[in-house]
């Protein structure tokens, strides 16, 4: 038999190798799929979460004639900034929505004559004896976004955040530390904020009511995930705090900065520069999904919003009434 019609008998091992080399592309694009795929169910999770908040602040305002406070607070407003007092903190807007998310029974057993925990720091700020740190430790799935590390663990964390306003820096009605920490009074929910559908001038489906985070500092954020002096911690029922350059909203944020802007999340731990968020927490939104955050909007509606926004559009929609932007999100 000569050469040329002698049976091959096996692949070589040119083609062999090219065999692994296509199984292996096959595999990527496989894995990657699927992990579109989860990130798809995570994000479709995550606005349905959003949206369902906004069928609370909904509920609220039927049953109230206004949307909830962003926070109750014995603090006055003087020029613009809450008085720098401890052990003034009332419930957020995130507790007293409670009942209209079905969620009863976990409102009952707060106790609104008591301090609300606004972050674990010091035991000397006293919210830690409130009975109210307890039903603060713990974790409500609804606040949470799949996307988050955070999530499906034992931390107390929340994804969304009150739009307490914004615009640029300058028209913030509070800044303490340094310019570094922001309260404003200019959107839906805030500082002992009582907002109905009609001082909504701009228009309901044009202006912000909530939005993602991925800034709050959370349990996972702490090297050893327990509670050292000095370390901040906030949770999904957190209240303002008002203690001089450290006050913070806590429960809400102003829409300044770019969505994304800032690198880590309050997922990371961090060994150094732990600060770092809380130059930027009350003014920045974010989320865990690649490209932007969802916002919803005051009429009940969410949309994802991309991280190149319009600069102008995106501050003016957190604002409810200074006559902008004169479009509208959409899909």
């Amino acid at each position: 038999m000569s050469r040329q019609h002698r049976r091959r008998l096996g692949f070589t091992l040119v083609e062999l190798l090219v065999v692994i080399a296509i199984i292996g592309v096959l595999v990527s694009l496989l894995l990657l799929a699927i992990q579109q795929a989860r990130e798809a169910a995570r994000r479709a999770q995550c606005i349905n979460n959003l949206k369902q908040l906004g069928v609370a602040l909904h509920s609220y305002h039927e049953s109230h004639n206004t949307f909830p406070p962003g926070y109750v607070s014995s603090a006055s407003i003087a020029s613009g900034c809450p008085t720098q007092t401890l052990q003034n903190n009332g419930a957020p807007w995130s507790v007293l929505i409670l009942p209209f998310l079905d969620e009863t029974a976990r409102y009952d057993r707060f106790n609104f004559v008591e301090n609300f925990t606004a972050i674990n720091e010091f035991p000397a700020e006293g919210s830690r004896t409130s009975t109210n740190h307890v039903e603060w430790l713990k974790r409500l799935a609804k606040f949470q976004c799949p996307s988050d590390p955070a999530t499906g663990r034992r931390f107390n964390n929340s994804n969304y955040l009150g739009v307490q306003g914004g615009g640029a820096g300058s028209l913030a009605a509070c800044a303490v530390d340094g310019s570094r920490r922001f309260f404003f009074g200019n959107g839906i929910l805030y500082h002992n904020s009582r907002t109905q559908f009609g001082s909504i001038s701009d228009g309901s489906s044009k202006v912000f009511m909530l939005g993602e985070t991925r800034y709050q500092p959370t349990l996972g954020h702490l090297p050893h995930g327990g509670f050292p002096e000095g370390y901040y911690v906030i949770g999904w029922a957190s209240s303002g705090r008002f203690a001089g350059g450290a006050s913070l909203p806590n429960s809400l944020a102003g829409a300044v900065l770019p969505i994304n802007s800032i690198p880590g999340s309050g997922s990371e731990p961090q060994v150094s520069g732990y600060d770092h968020l809380f130059k930027y927490f009350s003014r920045v939104f974010g989320s865990f999904h690649p490209g932007g955050a969802h916002f919803l909007m005051a009429d009940g509606s969410a949309f994802f919003v991309s991280e190149s926004v319009d600069e102008d559009l995106y501050q003016t929609s957190s604002i409810r009434n200074d006559g902008l932007p004169l479009e509208r999100f959409s899909n």
